[in-house]
């Protein structure tokens, strides 16, 4: 009797180990924070006047950070993510690397938004989501900028998102013109999120 029980508190909590494991196996997967550097944003990115824009491809940034995330999500998952969310989004300025700018509102006068593109923003037929957006953004940051996007809306770059080919970057009201002289570094760190089935 007591040798059934015994195996019956066995084979339970076994079940148990196994549901556990099989829950972090098909939950969602968290990427570590991921920081991407938009270099150089000068006078020749203001177009239209008051706007100032420019993106990186999320594969540049050293060590290729987005694609180590999808290879976990990927082991973890089983499979490919079936969806991607961003849970948050900071952006900062590198002063070092920065001319004539000491802080985010010497350049940035409005709003601020952080999107991501299926291809270079210049693209006429890039596919863009914006995924974060403040007003008031000053100082050196990280500042704090809420999430806009939905998993809903980055669907529309699921495919890019999960080949790590696509481009993050930065558009800012600015009060800056295109004949001043002046570069800025701007540092956009985020967290995202890949769905398993």
């Amino acid at each position: 009797m007591f040798a059934t029980q015994k195996t019956q508190r066995l084979g339970a909590m076994l079940a148990l180990a196994a549901a556990v494991a099989c829950g972090d196996t098909l939950g969602p997967v968290d990427s570590v924070p991921i920081t991407l550097t938009v270099n150089s944003m000068n006078s020749s990115d203001i177009d239209p006047p008051g706007v100032i824009e420019k993106d990186e491809n999320i594969s540049t940034e050293t060590g290729n950070p987005w694609g180590d995330f999808i290879r976990i999500a990927e082991d973890r998952c089983g499979r490919s993510p079936v969806a991607f969310e961003v849970l948050s989004v900071a952006l900062a300025l590198d002063v070092a690397g920065s001319a004539d700018v000491q802080v985010l509102d010497d350049v940035i006068s409005g709003d601020a938004t952080v999107f991501f593109a299926s291809t270079q923003g210049s693209d006429a037929a890039a596919v863009r989501v914006d995924v974060a957006s403040a007003s008031g953004v000053s100082g050196v940051g990280p500042v704090n900028l809420p999430v806009t996007a939905s998993r809903a809306q980055l669907s529309a770059l699921y495919e890019r998102l999960l080949g790590g080919d696509f481009h993050v970057g930065l558009r800012a009201q600015t009060d800056r013109v295109d004949t001043e002289s002046f570069s800025m570094d701007a540092r956009i760190t985020f967290e995202a999120r890949g769905i398993c089935e």
